[in-house]
């Protein structure tokens, strides 16, 4: 294997022990060498990790897999994989990253709150907030000017219809009158 100084220690001792036919009991690729599995964790433990880490408990090993992306393949299992990690591939060893720890997240966080394009995003926030308020009492009173037009409609109707049965009333009584003149002429 090249030596890259961007790989991490940890993926070069991890690589090196898959590999190791000496260590086939215990760890392996799978037969596609897409993933590994670790087939005696205890055994592992005791015997195998003290060669290639400072420690030898499993959990610790384990997290160190999450810490760099590794996912547990299968549930009953301990079967590893990483898009990066592949028998034979060493090349994109070198892109496997420990993921960012949680204090450089916060601090990135925090970056963001300070951050003018923050500072903008909030100013523009609270002026929507403010539009949609205007705009709120607008429409009610919108509203209200067409609920009191709705009653002066139908007032206004209610008036027409009164004025158009006087005027029927009224035309039958002059009909009625002009009628009884006629009769009488």
């Amino acid at each position: 294997m090249s030596e890259k100084s961007n790989l991490a220690p940890f993926i070069k001792k991890l690589y090196q022990l898959v590999n190791d036919p000496m260590t086939n009991d215990y760890i392996c690729w799978e037969k596609n060498e897409t993933c590994f599995i670790v087939n005696k964790p205890t055994e592992l433990s005791v015997y195998i990790l003290p060669r290639y880490f400072k420690h030898n408990n499993f959990s610790s090993f384990v997290r160190q897999l999450n810490q760099y992306g590794f996912h547990k393949l299968e549930p009953n299992e301990w079967v590893f994989g990483h898009p990066y990690f592949k028998g034979g591939d060493k090349l994109k060893l070198s892109s496997i990253k420990r993921k960012k720890q949680w204090s450089s997240q916060k601090n990135v966080s925090v970056d963001f709150y300070n951050n003018e394009i923050f500072k903008k995003l909030i100013y523009e926030l609270d002026t929507l907030k403010k539009y949609k308020q205007v705009l709120t009492k607008d429409i009610l009173d919108v509203c209200r000017r067409q609920e009191r037009f709705l009653i002066k409609q139908q007032s206004i109707e209610t008036k027409i219809k009164k004025i158009e049965e006087e005027l029927n009333n009224l035309k039958y009584l002059v009909f009625g009158y002009f009628g009884k003149i006629l009769k009488s002429n």
